[in-house]
């Protein structure tokens, strides 16, 4: 049996973490007794998220027998939970059920759980998932804290972003072929010749799955971007894929 109680906020930055903003339909979660494990991917392969919500996180939080695996619909799930009135949501599962109940002291509503999709090839040769962890090898040229981008993001011209080193500061930068441009300082760095492009609504996607308005990102020319949200509450790596250049 799961039974979990949360505030409905906190239930869907949780959701949001594991999908990546609902980037990852149908992502699979885990209910053991210490906390609740995700390790995700997209079957196009732009998002890999590994979570894990320690028990503490939720306001009361109970798991009976061996772990429980459930998979279900990112964007349904999202969208119930803001049809939820009231501050606490109470997720709750029984063995045996093909349904995960949501209730709270007005409403009760059900999303049917569903059965994980395959997502084919091998993970790359530097990230590692082993003990609900996903860790990511020391590939990257450069490692910064830096503030939400979320609504920088979204001013972005086109569908491609670029980030990008420039006289000793990271900055986000887009440019059309009309000469529309954007360009917007996100950090000071050290200065090395580093610049990546990603689409744009995938970099919206992650950086609006994180929970703190500031997390880490690391860096590389011309590849995957890892993206950290850490707390002692709970863990968010997720790894986007670079846009190639034309």
């Amino acid at each position: 049996m799961v039974q979990i109680s949360v505030e409905v906020k906190r239930l869907e930055n949780m959701v949001r973490a594991v999908s990546v903003n609902a980037g990852i339909e149908q992502p699979v979660i885990t209910f053991k007794k210490d906390g609740v494990a995700a390790f995700n991917q997209d079957k196009a392969h732009f998002f890999m998220n590994g979570s894990h919500f320690e028990s503490k996180y939720f306001a009361s939080y109970q798991v009976d027998g061996d772990p429980v695996k459930l998979c279900f619909s990112s964007e349904g799930m999202l969208d119930m939970l803001k049809k939820m009135s009231g501050d606490s949501v109470t997720l709750s599962f029984q063995p045996g059920d093909n349904l995960i109940k949501l209730s709270t002291k007005q409403q009760t509503a059900t999303l049917p759980i569903l059965t994980p999709e395959l997502v084919s090839g091998k993970l790359p040769e530097f990230v590692e998932y082993k003990d609900d962890k996903l860790t990511v090898k020391d590939v990257f040229q450069l490692e910064c804290k830096i503030p939400s981008i979320t609504k920088e993001i979204g001013y972005v011209t086109g569908i491609i972003g670029e980030l990008k080193v420039e006289n000793q500061a990271l900055y986000l930068f887009s440019e059309e072929a009309d000469g529309t441009s954007f360009k917007q300082k996100i950090v000071d760095v050290q200065s090395l010749d580093l610049s990546v492009l990603f689409t744009k609504d995938y970099l919206s996607a992650a950086f609006g799955s994180m929970i703190t308005s500031e997390v880490v990102v690391r860096l590389a020319k011309d590849f995957a971007m890892c993206i950290e949200d850490k707390t002692s509450d709970y863990s968010i790596t997720t790894l986007i894929a670079p846009r190639q250049r034309a």
